[in-house]
């Protein structure tokens, strides 16, 4: 199940509990644009990326990438595989397209 929250990406991660890593960040990635978020954990599988008005008014019409980063408890540091996603899609996602 998927909670809408105002401005906010609602990400769902598989295959690691959420609440046991350490300094999280999420990117997006389109072309020269790079943007970096410390994102909420809201539980084990679910993490809230806040994208603010004016980093997202810097993509244009075009697919964006996204990672997520974080340190396990034993100090090694893993990253999730690369999504693709259209812009269009990120922004309806994160709150700033109709429903």
């Amino acid at each position: 199940m998927r909670q809408r929250i105002e401005n906010y990406l609602s990400v769902t991660v598989d295959g690691v509990d959420l609440t046991t890593v350490h300094d999280p960040v999420f990117w997006v990635k389109q072309s020269s644009v790079f943007l970096e978020y410390v994102p909420q954990i809201a539980d084990s599988g679910t993490m809230l990326v806040h994208i603010p008005k004016e980093d997202a008014m810097r993509l244009w019409n075009s697919d964006v990438e996204m990672q997520f980063a974080f340190t396990t408890q034993d100090g090694r540091p893993l990253a999730s595989d690369i999504v693709q996603m259209s812009v269009e899609r990120l922004l309806k996602e994160a709150g700033y397209g109709p429903a």
